[in-house]
Formats: C-alpha cells, structure tokens, sequence
C-alpha cells in the first residue's frame, strides 16, 4: 500500500512538472523568431510529448503537449518559409545551390541549407503544410480528440490538413472540367485514338468501356491509357471490361498511364456458361480492371466489387449488361458527371448515362455497330 501511495505522488509530481514544462513551451514558441530559438522550441515540445506519454499522463494531458508539438512544427514551417522568401535558405532545403562573393565590398553572401539549421526536411515540409492552420485552430484540434477521447497527433493533423487541401483541389478541378466539357455530348464513328480529340483535356469523371476480347485487341490498352491520362481529370477512373488472357498486357500497358485501383468482377448468370476450351476452363466470371488518375477521389462511396448483371445481346455479340453500368456510373460520377466510352458497341454505356442523367460521349469503328447504337439511343432520348 505504501508503495501505491509513493508512486501516486510520484505520478503527480510528475504530470505537474510536465504542465508546468508545457506552460514553458508555448511561450518558448510564441517567442521564437531567429533559427536557434526556433529549433530550442522544437526540441523542448518533442522532448515534453515523449515525456508525457512516458509517464502515462491522461489523454487531455498528452493531447495538449502534442498541440505544442504540432505548433512548434509549424513554427519550423513559417522560419524555413520565411527564410526561403529572404532568399537566405537554398529552395531545394537539401544542399547548397549557390555561393556568391563580391570581392570589392570584401563581403560573402550565401544560402544556407536545411541541414545547416539542423532542421529535418520532413519536419519542415510538415511544419510548411501546417500554416493552412493558426496555432488556435491546432488548439481546438487537439481539443476536440480529447473530447472524442481520441490521440492527437501532429502526424494526423498534417494528414487532415492535406486531404482537405487535396478535396478542395479536386472540388475546382471538377468545376473546370464542367466549363470545357460543354459542347461534348454524342456518338461519334471512328477510332478513338484517330478522334478522340473531340474530348477536352482533364474533363472525364469516368471512362467505362468494353473493349474486344480477343488477341489481337491487347494492342489496344496502350492507346486506351494514353487516351484516359490525357482526358480524365484528377481523381478520374477508368473502367474496363477484360478477358482472362489479356489481362497480363492489359495491366502492363494501363499501368504506363495511369495508378492501378483494383480488380472487380463481373458474375456470368444465366443457365449456361461459356466453355474456353483451348484452356479447359468453365469460364463463370469477367475481370473489371479499375485504374485511377493519380488516385480515386472519393474514397467516401464503398463500391462492391463483385457485378452480377443479366444476360443482354440483343443490341451486340458482345453486349453487355445495362445494370452493371448503371451502377459503376451512379457510384464513381456526380449527378451532372461526363463519361466516355471509347469502344461504344451496342451503345450500353449511354443508355446507362441518360438513364442516370448524366452527360456522355462515345466512339464506335464499325458502321454497323454505330448504327444500331445510334437507334438504340435515340429510342431513349
């Protein structure tokens, strides 16, 4: 028993002289300007965050010394930004790009680096990131996980403050996607890679298409890629339709265009399956290759990635299932999204966007083919 009461004490000498340290530390970063007492700041916050989850202080205690943390990073931030803007500090951060010398004035400038500071280039990326934020706002931050009973971290915090950075970009590069897309909407007769310039840069929400299945068609994905880089925006997916045996090139030659999401599936029903018998395979299902410009933009919306569509060849051999287009296209396209459809068919994908209201364009090579898409869409319009 007397031990339990000598570590409490100790516990609460402690967890005082870590409050009292934290009071120290936010007036050290308040009053830090020149890079020596910048840097003094830092190292006091670290050393009391590391010290307060040492001791196992409470969560509204350790949350606290990480909101100085955060805000002395930031104070790293704003020394090495400033210090860039003076043009004192070399703009890579790294080493050093230039060293001048006036011999007449007998005075020598140069750039210091990063590592001149002792300054981690991490540390100070964060801390540049963390402007978007004023030492209230980390405050309240960290104010709002301990209510949560949650951590707070720096590390989180330059993570919000970049996802909501990141969300923003997206949000106006939707809004300048819309503005160039105006007078794009219809079925056009020809290869895609010979006129697929009728389709603005960076104006797709999604590319959802079904190209041929067969061999010869592999050499196809490469320009497909190329095609998606150039018109999808940022955050823009393509989705593509693929048979078992391209799948090896097809990933290889998307990949040299665009970042890989995942593979989806596509469940054959029906009383009958289709029989590869070169391969002795029953075959029950179709891959559905999902690659992504730069990354996915709304990671929010959980998509299944197992489609099960009805069977529908009455418009094309090939043809497949409205449904599934349906509900690609509803989940990875806002209400007034564009999609395109470079290997248009029996026209699946369009019929799929009117149904849904969204804005559309696609290309078919074969006459034949265009002409039934084209009475099909009209059927609907």
């Amino acid at each position: 028993m007397t031990n339990l009461i000598q570590q409490s004490k100790a516990k609460a000498i402690t967890v005082a002289s870590i409050e009292r340290t934290q009071a120290q530390v936010e007036r050290a970063i308040a009053l830090a300007f020149e890079p020596e007492e910048v840097i003094n700041a830092y190292e006091m916050a670290a050393a009391c965050k590391l010290l307060a989850k040492q001791v196992d202080a409470s969560k509204a205690i350790q949350n606290k010394c990480a909101a100085s943390h955060t805000k002395a990073v930031r104070k790293v931030g704003e020394l090495t930004q400033r210090m860039r803007e003076e043009g004192v500090l070399a703009r890579n951060g790294g080493r050093r790009v230039s060293v001048t010398a006036d011999d007449t004035e007998k005075s020598v400038s140069h750039e210091v680096t990063l590592d001149d500071l002792g300054i981690s280039r991490n540390i100070a990326a964060a801390g540049v990131k963390l402007l978007a934020l004023s030492p209230e706002d980390i405050d309240a931050k960290a104010d709002e996980a301990t209510a949560r009973g949650a951590d707070f971290s720096c590390k989180r915090c330059v993570k919000e403050v970049r996802d909501e950075s990141d969300a923003a970009k997206r949000t106006c590069q939707k809004e300048e996607a819309k503005k160039i897309r105006q007078k794009v909407d219809g079925l056009y007769l020809g290869d895609f890679r010979q006129i697929g310039s009728k389709i603005p840069d960076a104006s797709v929400d999604l590319i959802f298409t079904d190209p041929p299945y067969d061999r010869k068609a592999i050499e196809l994905f490469d320009g497909l890629g190329e095609f998606a880089s150039r018109v999808l925006r940022p955050g823009g997916s393509l989705i593509a339709y693929i048979g078992q045996i391209q799948l090896p090139d097809a990933v290889a030659d998307l990949s040299k265009h665009l970042r890989y999401w995942w593979t989806c599936s596509c469940y054959h029903s029906g009383p009958t399956l289709l029989r590869m018998n070169e391969y002795g395979i029953v075959n029950g299902w179709k891959p559905m290759l999902w690659f992504v410009k730069e990354t996915r933009g709304d990671k929010t919306t959980f998509v299944n990635d197992v489609a099960t569509g009805t069977r529908e060849k009455s418009h094309h051999e090939w043809q497949q299932s409205e449904v599934e287009a349906r509900y690609f296209i509803d989940l990875l396209t806002d209400p007034d999204g564009f999609v395109v459809d470079p290997f248009c068919g029996g026209g699946t994908t369009p019929i799929a966007c009117i149904a849904l209201g969204r804005k559309w364009a696609a290309f078919e090579i074969n006459e034949t083919h265009h002409a039934r898409a084209s009475a099909r869409i009209k059927e609907k319009c």
